[in-house]
Protein backbone atom coordinates (compact mmCIF):
# COMPACT_ATOMS: atom_id res chain seq x y z
CA UNK A 1 0.00 0.00 0.00
CA UNK A 2 2.81 2.39 0.95
CA UNK A 3 4.64 1.65 -2.31
CA UNK A 4 1.49 2.29 -4.36
CA UNK A 5 0.92 5.57 -2.51
CA UNK A 6 4.53 6.64 -3.15
CA UNK A 7 4.27 5.82 -6.85
CA UNK A 8 0.96 7.68 -7.11
CA UNK A 9 2.44 10.74 -5.39
CA UNK A 10 5.48 10.78 -7.68
CA UNK A 11 3.36 10.37 -10.82
CA UNK A 12 0.99 13.13 -9.68
CA UNK A 13 3.97 15.43 -9.10
CA UNK A 14 5.46 14.60 -12.50
CA UNK A 15 2.13 15.08 -14.30
CA UNK A 16 1.51 18.39 -12.52
CA UNK A 17 4.97 19.59 -13.53
CA UNK A 18 4.45 18.60 -17.18
CA UNK A 19 0.98 20.13 -17.39
CA UNK A 20 1.98 23.36 -15.64
CA UNK A 21 4.97 23.94 -17.94
CA UNK A 22 3.20 23.07 -21.18
CA UNK A 23 1.05 25.56 -23.05
CA UNK A 24 -0.86 22.83 -24.84
CA UNK A 25 -0.63 19.14 -24.06
CA UNK A 26 -1.73 16.70 -26.74
CA UNK A 27 -0.95 13.03 -26.98
CA UNK A 28 -2.13 12.67 -30.54
CA UNK A 29 -5.46 12.81 -32.26
CA UNK A 30 -7.55 10.60 -34.47
CA UNK A 31 -9.25 11.51 -37.76
CA UNK A 32 -12.02 13.38 -35.88
CA UNK A 33 -9.43 15.59 -34.12
CA UNK A 34 -10.25 14.01 -30.76
CA UNK A 35 -7.36 13.87 -28.33
CA UNK A 36 -6.31 10.35 -27.33
CA UNK A 37 -5.67 9.62 -23.65
CA UNK A 38 -2.11 9.37 -22.35
CA UNK A 39 -1.30 5.89 -21.08
CA UNK A 40 1.69 5.31 -18.79
CA UNK A 41 3.04 1.81 -18.39
CA UNK A 42 5.40 1.34 -15.47
CA UNK A 43 7.60 -1.71 -15.35
CA UNK A 44 8.44 -2.64 -11.76
CA UNK A 45 11.67 -4.26 -12.98
CA UNK A 46 12.91 -1.15 -14.79
CA UNK A 47 16.18 0.19 -13.41
CA UNK A 48 15.97 3.87 -12.55
CA UNK A 49 19.44 5.39 -12.60
CA UNK A 50 20.37 8.59 -10.79
CA UNK A 51 21.07 11.75 -12.75
CA UNK A 52 24.10 13.95 -12.21
CA UNK A 53 24.31 17.51 -13.51
CA UNK A 54 27.36 19.75 -13.26
CA UNK A 55 27.20 23.54 -13.30
CA UNK A 56 30.49 25.27 -12.62
CA UNK A 57 31.93 23.62 -9.52
CA UNK A 58 28.53 22.39 -8.34
CA UNK A 59 27.33 18.82 -8.90
CA UNK A 60 23.61 18.09 -8.51
CA UNK A 61 22.45 14.51 -7.94
CA UNK A 62 18.85 13.28 -8.19
CA UNK A 63 17.54 9.75 -7.81
CA UNK A 64 14.03 8.33 -7.82
CA UNK A 65 13.95 5.58 -5.18
CA UNK A 66 10.50 4.03 -5.68
CA UNK A 67 11.27 1.03 -3.47
CA UNK A 68 12.20 3.27 -0.54
CA UNK A 69 15.43 1.32 -0.01
CA UNK A 70 18.33 2.68 1.99
CA UNK A 71 20.53 4.82 -0.26
CA UNK A 72 24.12 5.67 0.65
CA UNK A 73 25.85 8.65 -0.94
CA UNK A 74 29.53 9.45 -0.54
CA UNK A 75 32.29 11.51 -2.12
CA UNK A 76 35.83 10.14 -2.44
CA UNK A 77 39.04 11.78 -3.58
CA UNK A 78 41.42 10.16 -6.08
CA UNK A 79 43.21 8.33 -3.24
CA UNK A 80 39.96 6.67 -2.10
CA UNK A 81 39.61 8.81 1.04
CA UNK A 82 35.96 9.43 1.96
CA UNK A 83 35.36 13.20 1.98
CA UNK A 84 31.61 13.11 2.64
CA UNK A 85 29.00 10.45 3.39
CA UNK A 86 25.28 10.42 4.12
CA UNK A 87 22.43 7.90 4.15
CA UNK A 88 18.83 8.34 3.01
CA UNK A 89 16.35 5.95 4.63
CA UNK A 90 12.98 5.34 2.94
CA UNK A 91 13.25 8.52 0.83
CA UNK A 92 11.39 8.29 -2.47
CA UNK A 93 13.26 11.29 -3.89
CA UNK A 94 16.98 11.40 -3.12
CA UNK A 95 18.66 14.68 -4.04
CA UNK A 96 21.87 16.37 -3.02
CA UNK A 97 24.03 19.27 -4.22
CA UNK A 98 27.80 19.13 -3.84
CA UNK A 99 29.94 22.28 -3.85
CA UNK A 100 33.52 21.70 -5.04
CA UNK A 101 34.39 25.44 -4.92
CA UNK A 102 36.85 25.01 -2.01
CA UNK A 103 38.10 21.55 -3.05
CA UNK A 104 41.75 20.94 -3.89
CA UNK A 105 42.53 20.19 -7.53
CA UNK A 106 42.10 16.54 -8.39
CA UNK A 107 39.66 13.83 -9.38
CA UNK A 108 36.70 13.15 -7.10
CA UNK A 109 34.01 10.49 -7.33
CA UNK A 110 30.38 10.94 -6.21
CA UNK A 111 29.03 7.47 -5.41
CA UNK A 112 25.40 6.43 -4.91
CA UNK A 113 24.76 2.92 -3.59
CA UNK A 114 21.26 1.40 -3.48
CA UNK A 115 21.12 -2.26 -2.47
CA UNK A 116 23.51 -4.15 -4.73
CA UNK A 117 23.58 -1.37 -7.36
CA UNK A 118 26.29 1.30 -7.38
CA UNK A 119 26.38 4.41 -9.58
CA UNK A 120 29.08 7.05 -9.73
CA UNK A 121 30.02 10.35 -11.33
CA UNK A 122 33.61 11.53 -11.74
CA UNK A 123 34.28 15.20 -10.96
CA UNK A 124 37.52 16.84 -12.12
CA UNK A 125 38.50 19.92 -10.11
CA UNK A 126 41.21 22.07 -11.74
Amino acid sequence: MKKALNITAVLAFMLTTVVSTAKEVKTGSDENNEVKPLVLNLDANEIIKPTFRTKGKMVYMNHLNLDGKKVEVRVQDDSGNVIYTTTFNESVIVEKAFNFEQADAGLYKVILKEGNKTYYENVLVK
